[in-house]
């Protein structure tokens, strides 16, 4: 398990009512954690903060390979968003829990995920996208029904937002996400959507088996939020109705089996308080 804490602990729970053998890594700051405990075997990874530490790809490999390791759950956060680990793996001959790196990068381009989202025919929010001219871009945000809202497409956990009420806003916005983003998010781009006010956002869960074959596994309402981090998710969305729902489940599923998806995710839509028989696709979580 390339992660610890709580969710390194869940992962071994499970694992180990499958009788599966399970290895924890941990840094000295960690030595002495639930998870070290839990697991099998617990294998030190170095590095001068935990942060550096777990997100050490060729440290953990080197783990991998001297003891035949199998497998590798990520977790959530560290690595579990980063493309670089499954393709890593696969190198190596070593098993990912999760999807193929290729998904992750693809779905992990908040702009790249909307525009195959399109593709599809899945409902989209109209929006500019940030292409080096910046003239350009807010000549178009300008057409955009005010107010727009600011995103980076590397962006997560609710970081890397501007919402934008009068178009003459929009150049310092665009200043200060060009820093945020040198501070944290590399090569993200700007681009821009009109903004939905008081929208409802629903999250379906599906399951694929990598051959186009998938499955959902439901909703859940996710609307209830503070600095776009979701507080409460409640399950099923009971707000909705059968119809409703039905088409949130296929294009879901219509858009994971496209890309032949592996193992579980999440696929994230915004309900329109004035028009709940339309749906846009928001993004993916792999």
């Amino acid at each position: 398990i390339a992660n610890r804490g709580e969710i390194a602990c869940r992962i071994i729970k499970t694992a180990k009512k499958m009788g599966i053998e399970t290895h924890a890594v941990f840094h000295n700051k960690d030595h002495s954690t639930p998870h070290t405990k839990q697991a099998d075997y617990s294998h030190e990874i170095v590095g001068p903060n935990p942060n550096q530490a777990y997100l050490d790809m060729e440290q953990l490999v080197g783990i991998l390979k001297n003891n035949k390791i199998e497998a590798v759950h990520p977790g959530y956060g560290f690595l579990s968003e980063n493309p670089s680990l499954p393709e890593l793996l696969e190198q190596h001959g070593i098993a990912y829990i999760g999807p193929r790196s290729e998904t992750v990068a693809l779905m992990g381009d908040k702009i790249a995920a909307l525009q195959f989202a399109k593709s599809l025919g899945l409902k989209t929010i109209n929006g500019a996208v940030l292409d080096n001219n910046i003239g350009s871009f807010i000549s178009n945000c300008e057409s955009l029904n005010f107010p727009i809202i600011l995103k980076l497409s590397g962006a997560g956990g609710g970081r890397g937002i501007r919402i934008i009420d009068d178009p003459s806003e929009l150049s310092q916005a665009i200043k200060d996400l060009n820093k945020e983003k040198e501070r944290n998010f590399g090569s993200s781009n700007i681009f821009a959507e009109e903004y939905i006010s008081s929208p409802r956002h629903i999250e379906v869960q599906i399951i694929g088996d990598g051959n186009g074959n998938v499955r959902h596994l439901y909703e859940r309402e996710c609307s209830i939020q503070r600095r776009y981090q979701k507080i409460i998710e409640e399950a099923p969305a009971r707000h909705l109705t059968s119809f409703q729902k039905k088409g949130l489940h296929e294009d879901a599923k219509k858009l994971a089996s496209s890309m032949k998806y592996l193992n579980a995710g999440t696929v994230e839509f915004l309900v329109p308080a004035d028009d709940q028989n339309t749906h846009y696709f928001l993004e993916m979580n792999t």
